[in-house]
């Protein structure tokens, strides 16, 4: 008996010894300091204020919040990247096309899907609709002088903003066709057509109220929007 006790205590001496000249084993490790504090508070008694135990319990929420943070940080990276990707495919799709007809079929076939949204439309403003080379339709509309600005204004936007990001709870038709109930936010982007100064818009609605939150950043639609008014450029309007 007296040589198991005796085994036991060089045990104990050796774990002792072992902690003493490295206590970050234990001061490491969350479930060992937990049951320390834990027997601790038990041994004191409820009516003694343990500092101990509460510094724990602020490490750990500490812990769990960036962990919490870590893994949003990541999800937004992620998704930023592949806003990167969808874009890139978007715009080498609208640089192969040399007219409207070419840019409607694209819009229609390839660049929706390849944005994931429900639909894109182009909104010119012309003197004379009626008389233009451009023809209007489920992508691309003629409107009259003024349009524009009204629609920016739709929900008491700024015009000088270039993207404009929101949630719809009207979507207009005519912009929008079957596809009107379906839509919940929309990203709005003025587009710059040279030196005569044509206000127009690209228009593209999503059935997910999140996808064009007025929080999210621009820079990728801002930099989609500039390509799309170098093509349009080259084309007699």
């Amino acid at each position: 008996m007296r040589t198991k006790m005796t085994k036991n205590s060089d045990k104990i001496h050796d774990i002792k010894k072992k902690i003493i000249s490295n206590p970050e084993i234990i001061l490491d490790d969350l479930e060992v300091m937990k049951v320390l504090f834990n027997s601790y508070s038990e041994a004191t008694g409820e009516n003694i204020i343990d500092l101990r135990s509460v510094a724990i319990k602020k490490l750990e929420a500490k812990i769990k919040q960036t962990e919490t943070t870590n893994r949003s940080i990541i999800a937004a990276a992620y998704e930023n990247i592949s806003g990167y990707e969808l874009i890139h495919k978007a715009i080498l799709l609208i640089l192969e096309v040399d007219n409207f007809e070419d840019l409607e079929v694209q819009l229609s076939q390839t660049v929706q899907p390849a944005l994931k949204v429900s639909h894109i439309h182009i909104m010119i403003e012309q003197e004379e609709t009626e008389n233009t080379a451009i023809k209007s339709n489920n992508y691309i509309s003629v409107v009259e002088p003024g349009s524009v600005k009204t629609y920016v204004n739709l929900e008491n936007e700024l015009l000088q903003k270039t993207v404009t990001m929101r949630q719809v709870s009207s979507p207009n038709e005519s912009i929008y066709g079957q596809k009107v109930h379906s839509i919940k936010s929309e990203a709005v982007i003025q587009l710059d057509l040279g030196e005569k100064k044509i206000p127009a818009l690209l228009i593209i609605g999503s059935n997910k109220a999140i996808q064009f939150e007025p929080k999210k950043g621009t820079e990728l639609l801002e930099f989609f929007g500039s390509v799309m008014e170098r093509v349009i450029k080259r084309w007699v309007i």
